[in-house]
Formats: C-alpha cells, sequence, structure tokens
C-alpha cells in the first residue's frame, strides 16, 4: 500500500514538472516570435534610416556637424538638423 502511495505521489510530481515544461515551452515560444518580429523589422529599414539612427546616437554622444558628415555620408544641412533636432530634446 505505501508503495503505490509513494507511486501516486511520484506520478503527481512528474506531472507537475510536465506541466512547468508546458508553461516555459509556451514562454520561450513566444520569445521567439517576438525575436523574429524584432528581426523582420530590422530588416525591413532602409539603408537611409540606419544612416540616421547611427547619426542620432552619435549626436548624442556629442558628435558636432562634420563628424556626422565624415562617420554619416550626410550633407551638412541634414547633419546641422540633427544637431539641432538633438539640442530641442
Amino acid at each position: 500500500m505505501q508503495q503505490f502511495s509513494e507511486l501516486q505521489q511520484r506520478q503527481r510530481e512528474v506531472e507537475q514538472s510536465f506541466a512547468l515544461l508546458r508553461q516555459e515551452q509556451a514562454r520561450l515560444s513566444e520569445l521567439q516570435d517576438s525575436l523574429q518580429q524584432s528581426q523582420q523589422q530590422l530588416e525591413e529599414q532602409t539603408p537611409e534610416s540606419r544612416f540616421y539612427q547611427r547619426a542620432a546616437k552619435l549626436v548624442e554622444k556629442g558628435a558636432d556637424v562634420e563628424e556626422l558628415m565624415a562617420e554619416c555620408e550626410l550633407p551638412r544641412n541634414e547633419a546641422e538638423l540633427l544637431i539641432s533636432l538633438h539640442s530641442r530634446r
């Protein structure tokens, strides 16, 4: 009788473990979907938007007009505009 009780207890533990594994699998699946969406969004960005994102980061770090023009191949007026927009924040 005690063996049967121990087996039932072990079965409940195994079932709980499987339930936790299913929950973790669902969470990992959601994370994978989220990562795939993020990757797709990055792939869909135009090269121009990547240059502007890089330029914005440089401005945040204190880059000047000349540096933006050289590093991001931006015309002077666009580099000045980015710096101007950043200073308004």
